[in-house]
């Protein structure tokens, strides 16, 4: 007997040993549920779901359903079975698992079976609009719109010193780790104009830990190159910030390079952190 989306129809074993089938029609890929109800037997009942290929397969007298599941209480109502598929007609077989047992005989239920086409197509993530989800995100992530996303905002660039964020004299710049990842590294450089002393201070939330180092332009050919100094802890006047601090008499003319890095692996409170960057040139 073919089961219509949502309509309960009333079946019987009668005899008690008997099974009983039904089929039902995914038309395109989705999920169904499956509720059996009894009012006033409490019976373990065996529910059965095949796809139309098994049950189509010459001389196979005893196919393996695709999913099954037991239930012991049938006078609550709910969904006993959920289950997902691709587009195609799908089988129900409903068994007492003790049919000799003494209950009445012509033992009565009522069947629905539950349809919903799921919608993920092109998502990664988010409700699928049957009850389930189209995907989870990584760590990190956060599921907008379908797509996972970093939940810290959009991802640094300033990975190398190439694509190093340019800094200005006098101008605090405010700068995210995202996302925050132990042992990583941002870049920034600056242009100095002359043989002048130079400072730079960086302020960031208590909690974390970061290093920074300063480079000439050599760092841009050579990975190796030896740093011009590092900057060491500061005095902040925020009582919520840490300060890192450096101070040369005379950093020379050309670009100058910052490495800032991830020193701890940070925390969720963490991972979307703001710190500020400050260059200074005097006499």
């Amino acid at each position: 007997m073919s089961l219509s989306n949502q309509q309960f129809h009333t079946g019987g074993f009668c005899p008690l040993s008997e099974d009983d089938w039904y089929q039902f029609e995914l038309t395109t890929a989705g999920t169904f549920g499956i509720t059996v109800l009894q009012a006033t037997v409490d019976e373990t009942v065996l529910i059965e779901v095949y796809e139309a290929v098994q049950l189509e397969v010459s001389g196979n007298a005893n196919p393996i359903p695709i999913e099954s599941t037991v239930t012991t209480d049938l006078t609550q109502p709910g969904s006993v079975y959920t289950g997902t598929g691709e587009a195609g007609v799908y089988y129900v077989r409903l068994r007492l698992a003790k049919p000799n047992e003494e209950i009445p005989d012509g033992w009565y239920y009522s069947i629905q079976v539950n349809l919903c086409v799921s919608i993920c197509i092109g998502k990664q993530c988010g409700d699928d609009g049957c009850g389930g989800d189209c995907g989870a995100c990584n760590e990190g992530e956060i599921c907008t719109d379908g797509t996972c996303n970093l939940a810290c905002g959009d991802a640094n660039t300033n990975l190398s010193p190439d694509d190093a964020v340019s800094l200005f004299v006098g101008v605090e710049a405010a700068q995210t780790f995202c996302p925050w990842v132990a042992s990583t590294y941002r870049w920034f450089t600056i242009e100095l104009p002359g043989e002048k002393q130079c400072q730079f201070e960086i302020l960031y939330p208590k909690g974390a830990a970061l290093k920074a180092l300063l480079y000439d332009a050599s760092i841009l050919t050579n990975p190796n190159a030896t740093p011009l100094g590092d900057l060491s802890s500061g005095v902040s006047l925020d009582p919520t910030l840490e300060s890192l601090f450096f101070s040369m008499y005379t950093c020379g003319l050309g670009k100058k390079f910052l490495r800032v890095e991830a020193k701890d692996s940070g925390s969720a409170s963490l991972d979307n952190w703001v710190y500020t960057i400050t260059a200074k040139y005097t006499d």
